[in-house]
């Protein structure tokens, strides 16, 4: 289950803890397009929506997954 809070002043979306696997840019712009229009200034995702391979750096998923997400701005 998804859910928003606001916390010292940063509001915060939680994302759920099931779910499909995030690793690519394409699962990036899908987390992003669940906050589009709340003006959320974090989005916190449980590790186990990761792949072990995510954490793997050689893979680069994780760069890229997080590349996406700061042209965002997120």
């Amino acid at each position: 289950m998804t859910s928003i809070e606001l916390i010292e002043r940063l509001k915060l979306y939680f994302a759920a803890g099931e779910g499909s696997s995030l690793a690519t840019e394409q699962d990036a712009l899908d987390l992003l397009g669940e906050t589009y229009g709340q003006e959320i200034d974090m989005i916190v995702v449980p590790v186990q929506r990761f792949p072990s391979s995510f954490f793997d750096l050689s893979t680069r998923q994780a760069g890229h997954f997080f590349q996406k997400m700061q042209n965002y701005r997120t």
